[in-house]
């Protein structure tokens, strides 16, 4: 199924929810609602399920209006964050109910669910009742529930919210499989970045329900469009310092910095004194020794990650993220330069947040 959503907004007691949104899902795409608390994530995926209906602009399905359509004339699939199993029934009642609703003959829902249950890897499990599996196989009985209706589009809001970090890298996988493997069209909710850019072909990233940037995952990552995705997108968080463009040295000048960033930047991306915000993610930064690279200060802090551990370095009024080989020589409290990688870097107004020097297809919602 083929998503578009022209100019939707939706408003509560004339407060915009969701603000002239426009996007198109493409049929088979599986597609993050990404943003922090009270975006307007939840509200779009509720209009596209019909739960509410749009103050403004248009949904359509497969190129029909679908607006004024209920729930259940949208052949979608829903699960919800905390399953909503019938808590009476076995699996296989659990899964077989949307079919008895729809009145099919019961030997055709017996296979269908029988199918779907072996699709998400409960097919030993029928007999039980949701009381007595884990969160992760109550999970699987809500989507192969879902799923059994055969819809066109399914809906999943905030999934994973209510298992452990363990289960939901499994899950996540799970249902990237199941999704490859019906080929369905799916729109899901999460606040969990990792989640979002570990198994979305595209991130649709909101702020104040606004739309600000709507691509694949590595593009976000890579050309965030504006100083807000920048901070909400990486961990740990991207390094925001302030500049300015020298147009005479063709170089970049950072505060702190002990010589000018040369930049090969065309001129008219900047105005005449344009204060910028330079972002550095903590992986394009290094240690160096003291008194060398581009800026210095002192290790104020150090987390083991795994193979990798995470510094923070003060330097000046700036405190700098890096992301170093766990057995790099250093300890708190050690004075270090820092050497920034400028062929990796992201420039913003310092203004606006808007990005700098974006070329065609990095701007929101391309």
């Amino acid at each position: 199924m083929r998503i578009e959503l022209m100019d939707i907004t939706m408003s509560f007691q004339d407060q915009p929810a969701v603000d002239k949104l426009n996007a198109v899902m493409e049929s088979g795409d599986l597609v993050a609602l990404l943003g922090p608390s009270g975006c307007g994530k939840s509200t779009t995926l509720f209009m596209l399920a019909g739960l509410y209906k749009p103050t403004g602009g248009q949904i359509r399905f497969d190129g029909q209006p679908v607006n004024h359509v209920e729930p259940e004339h949208r052949q979608i699939g829903m699960v919800f964050q905390n399953y909503a199993l019938y808590p009476h029934m076995t699996v296989l009642q659990n899964i077989l109910f949307p079919l008895k609703m729809k009145k099919m003959p019961k030997r055709e829902a017996l296979e269908r669910a029988r199918h779907m249950a072996e699709l998400v890897r409960i097919g030993h499990l029928l007999d039980r009742k949701p009381g007595q599996l884990s969160g992760g196989q109550q999970q699987r009985v809500a989507i192969a529930r879902a799923l059994v209706k055969e819809p066109k589009l399914l809906l999943l809001d905030e999934p994973l919210s209510n298992l452990d970090a363990r289960l939901r890298l499994e899950m996540r996988e799970e249902i990237r499989r199941i999704q490859r493997e019906i080929g369905i069209t799916t729109v899901f909710v999460t606040h969990d970045q990792e989640e979002a850019l570990s198994i979305a072909d595209r991130i649709l990233l909101m702020d104040q329900g606004k739309l600000q940037q709507y691509a694949a995952p590595l593009d976000i990552y890579r050309t965030p469009a504006n100083r807000f995705i920048a901070e909400f997108i990486g961990m740990p968080r991207i390094n925001l310092l302030s500049g300015s463009y020298d147009t005479d040295s063709r170089s970049l000048r950072v505060e702190g910095a002990s010589a000018p960033l040369p930049m090969d930047l065309a001129e008219h991306h900047f105005r005449e004194g344009q204060r910028i915000s330079l972002g550095i993610r903590p992986e394009d930064c290094s240690i160096t020794e003291p008194g060398e690279g581009n800026l210095s200060g002192e290790i104020t802090y150090i987390e083991l990650a795994g193979k990798d551990c995470w510094i923070r370095v003060s330097s000046g009024d700036h405190v700098i993220r890096l992301i170093a080989p766990s057995d790099t020589a250093i300890r708190q409290g050690d004075r270090v330069g820092i050497t920034l990688n400028a062929s990796k870097l992201h420039l913003f107004d310092a203004e606006s947040g808007v990005r700098l020097g974006l070329r065609s297809g990095e701007a929101a919602g391309t």
